[in-house]
């Protein structure tokens, strides 16, 4: 009777691990063909077993496939496919990063540098003058002038 037990629930346990498999594989085990793109498409859209993002990264990739006609999408599966667009959205997002940071100490850099000038070089305005346009003596413009001190 022990024996009977141990054969029905080893059987019970390989039959859920085979559930588990197939049943998460569904749409991401997908192969492309030249022929069944749409087909898969179809299926992804009345599938529930992608998240949003992955949906997204898969629209993602395949707008970049149409895009450049260069890239091979055949033979690869829905899961290879979202998986590289995961890669290839992570490093454009480190690249924005590394920009964003690169013109944050450029602009550091630059205040710093502005600041050690004006330790450097004091200009202060001293008098401003105006004088007006007479055209009997031949002057035609009006003038401002400014008269400046520099301390260095």
């Amino acid at each position: 009777m022990k024996l009977n037990f141990r054969v029905i629930g080893l059987t019970l346990v390989l039959l859920l691990v085979a559930m588990v498999i197939t049943g998460c594989s569904g749409v991401k085990s997908s192969k492309f063909t030249q022929d069944n793109v749409s087909q898969i498409l179809k299926q992804v859209k009345n599938s529930k077993n992608l998240t949003g993002e992955e949906n997204t990264l898969l629209l993602a990739s395949m707008v970049r496939y149409k895009m450049q006609p260069r890239l091979v999408l055949e033979g690869k599966t829905v899961g290879e496919v979202i998986e590289e667009q995961r890669k290839i959205k992570a490093e454009y997002e480190a690249q924005q990063a590394e920009k964003k940071r690169l013109a944050e100490a450029a602009q550091k850099k630059e205040a710093a540098i502005a600041a050690e000038l004006n330790n450097y070089l004091v200009i202060t305005p001293t008098r401003k003058g105006f004088q007006e346009k007479n055209i009997y003596s031949g002057e035609f413009n009006d003038y401002i002038q400014i008269t400046f001190a520099f301390h260095n």
